[in-house]
């Protein structure tokens, strides 16, 4: 070891150090069981909730449209979607009262074959238009105050973690930074803004040296028998290293056995993709949600999310602002379900598709929608019941102010925990929730 110190000099350890420290950022794990938490190279078969957020407020009356309302097209002149261009929701669990915006034609067809739950009205007690309260009430799980509960201030997914995973990998955030919902917990989960970029880069002034350099840091670190803090730095810088190459080497393989035998239309943006169809965020991370999978880490819940949807002006109709954040849905979902079914893993898939709040129920002067309150929710996967659900929105819905809320979110939240993901909700939505007045189940 000591020719390899000789080698290696002790500015470049540092430097090749702090950069695993940036990989190792999400926390010391030497005291977790198989950290990395990759338990085989290929799928496992186990349940898996993916979370979709549609960040800005989502005007979702739009997203499904309720188009035997009259009233629907009087107060959204401009922005309604004709009548009789909306796509049917007549075929698979059936419901004529509703249609789908033109641009979601691979989530019509996903409906037809009954992977589609649309849950109406969904919110919280006592609506809020901010977009700052109403994303930390979703990301909390919480609608009241933390002091009566007896817990720390916490996300939901956080403490999911905290009584439900087993390694770091077990609840992870692609693309979307480190939202509220992975606030407060004693867990530490996977935080990655792609996973191109989680690795540990070459000296752009000595690429060849790339490999030695890892292979030399490495050694390094299985040698040193170091204890207390340092043990701890070192276990850190360890684990991220071992992380590190296996992500990459889920990567490849993906890339290698996986994607060059796509049928349609592959993430848009990638070599596969038909003419037209550009690069999006939501397709990229959706993609290393799925190379993730593929790889064989543990991860039961997945959030990422992509914004654009505070549509106060230019919102357009069939076409606009809003039909090009609801094709990127709709391509990405298509390719994911590909994915899915492809590894045998889509009847274990459910995708929740959320807002922080619906918008106004008429278009405003700028030919936008502003803040409203209950929205749409819509769950994808082949361990979906499809249908509608939660109370019909009527005139009177229409012609108020904004939707109200027909369903507590943690109630759609609670049986996808319970139900799919096969945990008791308890520790996660700790507080008390009323059920809808027909209840009714999604998974």
């Amino acid at each position: 070891m000591n020719n390899e110190f000789a080698k290696f000099s002790r500015r470049n350890f540092l430097r090749l150090s702090g950069a695993a420290a940036g990989v190792a950022a999400w926390g010391l794990i030497s005291d977790r069981a198989n950290p990395a938490g990759r338990l085989q190279a290929a799928p496992l078969n186990m349940k898996r909730l993916i979370v979709i957020n549609m960040s800005g407020g989502n005007d979702t009356t739009n997203m499904v449209i309720p188009r035997t309302l009259t009233e629907y097209q009087s107060r959204r002149s401009g922005i309604a979607i004709a009548v009789g261009s909306e796509l049917s929701l007549t075929g698979g669990p059936g419901n004529a009262n509703y249609g789908l915006h033109p641009a979601l034609v691979n989530i019509q067809a996903l409906w037809n074959a009954g992977d589609v739950a649309i849950v109406n009205k969904v919110g919280f007690p006592t609506p809020n238009l901010s977009h700052q309260v109403a994303q930390d009430i979703f990301s909390y799980g919480v609608r009241g105050s933390f002091t009566p509960l007896s817990i720390p201030i916490s996300g939901w997914l956080a403490r999911y973690a905290d009584n439900y995973a087993a390694t770091p990998m077990g609840v992870a955030s692609v693309g979307f930074g480190k939202p509220l919902d992975f606030s407060g917990g004693t867990a530490t989960s996977f935080l990655v803004d792609s996973l191109s970029r989680f690795q540990f880069f070459s000296d752009p002034y000595f690429n060849n040296n790339h490999t030695y350099r890892i292979n030399t840091i490495k050694s390094i670190l299985a040698a040193n028998t170091s204890t207390g803090l340092a043990a701890g730095v070192r276990n850190a810088l360890d684990s991220a290293h071992s992380l590190s190459g296996q992500v990459q080497s889920a990567v490849t393989d993906y890339v290698n056995n996986f994607q060059v035998d796509y049928r349609w239309p592959g993430y848009p943006g990638t070599s596969a993709t038909p003419p037209g169809k550009a690069a999006t965020s939501l397709g990229n991370r959706l993609r290393d949600i799925s190379i993730l999978i593929n790889g064989g880490f543990d991860t039961q819940v997945f959030y990422t999310g992509y914004g654009g949807f505070d549509t106060h002006a230019g919102q357009g109709a069939a076409t606009g602002a809003q039909q090009s954040l609801f094709t990127q849905l709709d391509d990405a979902v298509q390719a994911f379900y590909q994915d899915m079914t492809d590894m045998g893993q889509w009847s274990n898939t459910v995708i929740m598709v959320i807002t922080e709040f619906g918008r106004r129920n008429y278009v405003n002067g700028s030919a936008g929608t502003d803040h409203g309150h209950g929205y749409a929710m819509m769950l994808l996967g082949g361990a979906v019941n499809g249908g509608m659900y939660g109370p019909d929105i009527s005139s009177a819905d229409m012609l108020a102010e904004y939707l109200p809320m027909g369903v507590d979110f943690r109630y759609v939240y609670s049986q996808v925990i319970n139900t799919h993901l096969a945990r008791n909700p308890a520790p996660v939505l700790p507080e008390a929730y009323s059920a809808p007045a027909v209840p009714f189940s999604v998974v």
